[in-house]
């Protein structure tokens, strides 16, 4: 499924003091969202290895760019991200059509953060030094039932402040 828009980008003035503007690339853009699901592994059990954003011309279907999804920003019916000195900038068509992508993307991250949450604690240590009269497989359990989605966020803050 593609969302309709304009596909621009944002080049550094040529010229000294010249202020960079953002020129059309393509008028009849079309941005595809690409999950591609591998094996699982240790890291990501979700299979999820790689989402990335396609922008191609809807009238030709020529291939314009190809964005990770980990790179770009959402901005206020927009979608930004950079690639070297240049920005790059898919204006969607519709206000429904950015908060569908909007959400999409939102739920790709959270996924990608709960993927990183476990990951986390798969490395934590479970030994049994503790005498609190719990076994490895109790502690795992409880500690997947505490990296359930609605603490996420909690859970990155404190991992960022380590």
């Amino acid at each position: 499924m593609g969302f309709r828009g304009i596909f621009l980008h944002r080049c550094p003035g040529t010229e000294e003091g010249s202020a960079a503007k953002f020129t059309v690339l393509c008028t009849e853009a079309e941005l595809c969202l690409l999950v591609e699901r591998h094996e699982a592994s240790d890291i990501d059990p979700s299979g999820v290895v790689d989402t990335k954003v396609l922008v191609k011309n809807s009238s030709t279907t020529d291939l314009l760019f190809v964005a990770r999804m980990a790179d770009v920003t959402m901005e206020v019916g927009s979608m930004f991200w950079v690639d070297g000195t240049t920005v790059y900038c898919f204006r969607f068509s519709s206000d429904n059509s950015f908060a569908e992508v909007q959400r999409a993307v939102h739920a790709l991250r959270r996924t990608e953060q709960l993927a990183l949450m476990r990951s986390v604690l798969s490395f934590h240590p479970l030994g049994n030094t503790a005498n609190d009269g719990k076994d490895k497989g109790a502690k795992w359990k409880h500690y997947s039932e505490c990296a359930n989605l609605d603490s996420i966020p909690f859970l990155m803050n404190f991992i960022h402040t380590l």
